[in-house]
Parts: C-alpha cells; structure tokens; sequence
C-alpha cells in the first residue's frame, strides 16, 4: 500500500463576503460591549437594507436601562432622542450611530418622569395646550342667550 511522503497542509475555507461582513459587526459590536458598566439585555447583529451587518442594543426598560444608553453614546460621540412612537407603553430613548462603518441602535424604554428626569429637560407642551385659551362670556351678553328657543316637532303619523 502506497503511503504519501509528503505532509499536507490543510488550506483555510475562503469566508463569503456576508460572513465577512457578520463578523465585523459581531466584534465592533463586542468592543463596545467591553466598555459599557450597564450590559443590554439582548444583542442583535442584523442585515441591513442597505447590505452588510448592523447591530441593535436592546436595554429594556427603567432608569438603569436608560443609563445604559447614555453609555454608548458615550463611547459613540453621538446624542440619543426621544422616540414617542411606542403609543401608550412609553418614550424610547434611542441613539442611531455609525461606529467603524457599522450601524448601532441602542435604546430603552422609560416613561415620561424617568426620561425627564434622565435628559434633565422637559418636552415641548403640545400644540393643544399651547393654543390660546378665549375668555369665557356671561350668558346674560352672549348671542344664545337673545335666541328664541326651538320646539321640536313631533313627525307625521304619531311617531316618535
């Protein structure tokens, strides 16, 4: 039986662009993650829309949450926003940043009191409450109180 003489040397499988891709994501991601004090509750790589990985920071909600957040902005050198879209459940506080071309949410979410509290400002008041408000007029000079009252009708037939 022929054996070979000669060693091999196993050659490494050539990587797709995708798992390329996915892997950088996975250790920018990390490296942020080694500088945060407050770890988010989930992490996500993702594919993007617009190709290659991006990664989502997932907090949960409250206080400490919250702070976690303001960690990566931090780190990131970006502003986070308020995001009242939740409807009814809260006020996400998010930040959109782009780190070693790698796209990054984080976010958490808080109710109103927390998140000011947090941000140390208050929101603009609605446009409902800021409108002016007209004096209220006595019965006695408005134009409804010189109308004639209105009897109803009853209709044909009897019917009511």
């Amino acid at each position: 039986m022929d054996q070979a003489t000669q060693a091999t040397t196993p050659t490494a499988p050539t990587q797709s662009p995708e798992r390329t891709a996915y892997k950088r994501a996975s250790a920018t991601t990390e490296g942020i993650l080694d500088q945060l004090t407050a770890l988010p509750r989930s992490v996500e790589i993702c594919a993007e829309f617009a190709g290659g990985y991006g990664a989502r920071l997932h907090f949960g909600s409250g206080i400490t949450a919250a702070r976690g957040v303001l960690e990566v902005a931090g780190i990131t050198g970006t502003e986070p926003t308020r995001d009242t879209s939740a409807q009814g459940l809260g006020i996400y506080l998010e930040l959109h940043a782009t780190v070693e071309g790698i796209s990054l949410v984080a976010r958490a979410l808080l109710d109103r009191a927390e998140a000011d509290q947090l941000l140390q400002q208050t929101p603009e008041p609605a446009a409902e409450e800021t409108a002016p408000v007209a004096p209220p007029v006595p019965l006695g000079s408005s134009v409804l109180a010189q109308a004639r009252a209105v009897t109803p009708i009853a209709p044909a037939g009897g019917v009511q």
